[in-house]
């Protein structure tokens, strides 16, 4: 029980300094360009959506460690795929820079920061949603064949 307790803070840790990240730098960058996040939360404050989506973040924790599907995954898995990970990206990488030596990109194509961490922070989010779903649909069926 002691156990469950100690990791319960520990991941409530995580979410409140990711958090506080995320609003800081929401923060700095609605101050930095008042129409940066114009077109993902319309007239929306951007500093209140994400205290918004971080309230949500929080009951999202809540809802699962109360039904005990939380896990954080360490050691020699955890350590192995973030190794594929990285040399998978590297090989994605040199292959874009290789077709852009040699085919050429248009000119303008690169978007500079900080209109980059909106893009970079939305692929983010769409790539979550999409392994959460993959996920849910694995634990259906496999609840279902048992």
């Amino acid at each position: 029980m002691r156990e469950a307790l100690l990791k319960k803070r520990l991941h409530c840790g995580a979410i409140t300094t990711l958090s506080l990240g995320a609003i800081s730098a929401t923060g700095v960058l609605s101050y930095a360009q008042s129409e940066a996040f114009q077109p993902y939360f319309g007239s929306l404050d951007p500093l209140l959506a994400t205290v918004l989506i971080t309230v949500l973040g929080f009951i999202s924790l809540y809802v699962l460690h109360s039904r005990g599907g939380f896990q954080v995954f360490m050691g020699r898995q955890s350590l192995r795929g973030v190794i594929v990970s990285a040399v998978m990206a590297t090989l994605f990488a040199i292959a874009i820079i290789f077709i852009d030596l040699s085919i050429g990109f248009p000119k303008g194509i690169n978007v500079p920061p900080p209109q980059s961490l909106r893009s970079l922070a939305a692929g983010y989010e769409k790539q979550f949603l999409r392994r959460r779903r993959l996920q849910d649909k694995t634990i259906v069926t496999g609840a279902a064949e048992r």
